[in-house]
C-alpha cells in the first residue's frame, strides 16, 4: 500500500528542479560574461547594481537548492548505483562550494559604486580573484558540478530508474553548459538539465510514498534493491 510522499521528499524533489532552474534564471541576468577584463566589470556593475545583487543572490540560492537535490539523488541512487551515488556527491560537494563563491562577491557592488580610484579597485578585485580559497572553491563546484553530472547521467542510464529521455538531455544540457558562458543558450541548457532532474524529482516523489513491507501477518519480506555499479 503506498503512502503519501513525506515533506522531507517533496522539498528535496522541489531542489531537484529548482537548482538548475535558479541558475539559468541567474545566467540571463549574469554581469560578469558581458566583460573583457575587470575594470570593465567593476563598470557594468557601477552602472546596474541591483542587477549584480539580484544574479549573485540567484547563484548564491541555487549552489544551496544544489546541496538538496544531491541529498535528494543520494536517496534516488541508494542501493542501485554507485555512479549515481558518486554523481550526487560531487553535486553536493559543487552546489556548496557555490556558496562562499558567490558570498565572497558582496563587496564588488559597494566597491564599484564607492569613491576609490578604479584603478585601486582593480588591483583589489584582482588579489581576491587570486588567492588560494576562492581558487579551490571555484576549482571544487566547477569539478563537483560537471562530474556530477555525467556520473548522474550514468547513474540514470544503467539503472533504468527514470525514462530513457532523462540521461539523454543531460548530456544535452551538460554539452550547452560546456559550449556556453551565459544568456539564454546556457539558460536553455540549464533548461535541459531541470528536466532531466524532474524525472529524478517524480522518482523521488514515489519512493518517498511507498510503504516499506512489514514481515508479520502478511508474511511479505522486505525488497532487496540490487546495487548496480
Amino acid at each position: 500500500m503506498n503512502a503519501r510522499p513525506t515533506a522531507a521528499h517533496l522539498t528535496l524533489a522541489v531542489a531537484l528542479v529548482a537548482a538548475p532552474v535558479l541558475m539559468g534564471a541567474a545566467s540571463l541576468v549574469d554581469l560578469s560574461p558581458r566583460a573583457d577584463d575587470t575594470a570593465e566589470l567593476l563598470a557594468l556593475v557601477a552602472e546596474s547594481p541591483g542587477r549584480w545583487e539580484i544574479g549573485r543572490l540567484l547563484f548564491l540560492l541555487s549552489g544551496i537548492a544544489w546541496v538538496a537535490a544531491a541529498v535528494g539523488l543520494l536517496v534516488v541512487f541508494r542501493g542501485r548505483s554507485r555512479a549515481g551515488l558518486v554523481g550526487a556527491v560531487g553535486l553536493l560537494l559543487g552546489g556548496a562550494a557555490f556558496v562562499p563563491i558567490e558570498a565572497a562577491g558582496s563587496y564588488l557592488a559597494p566597491l564599484a559604486t564607492g569613491e576609490i580610484a578604479r584603478s585601486d579597485q582593480v588591483t583589489l578585485v584582482t588579489a581576491v580573484e587570486a588567492s588560494g580559497q576562492i581558487l579551490a572553491f571555484e576549482t571544487v563546484h566547477v569539478v563537483g558540478l560537471l562530474g556530477g553530472m555525467v556520473l548522474v547521467a550514468v547513474g540514470q542510464l544503467r539503472t533504468g530508474v527514470v525514462p530513457r529521455w532523462a540521461p539523454a538531455l543531460l548530456v544535452l544540457g551538460l554539452v550547452g553548459i560546456l559550449a556556453f558562458t551565459s544568456g539564454v543558450p546556457l539558460a536553455i541548457a540549464m533548461g535541459a538539465v531541470a528536466a532531466s532532474m524532474s524525472a529524478c524529482a517524480v522518482r523521488l516523489v514515489r519512493r518517498g510514498g511507498q510503504r516499506t513491507p512489514s514481515v508479520g501477518r502478511t508474511g511479505a519480506a522486505p525488497r532487496i534493491e540490487q546495487s548496480t555499479a
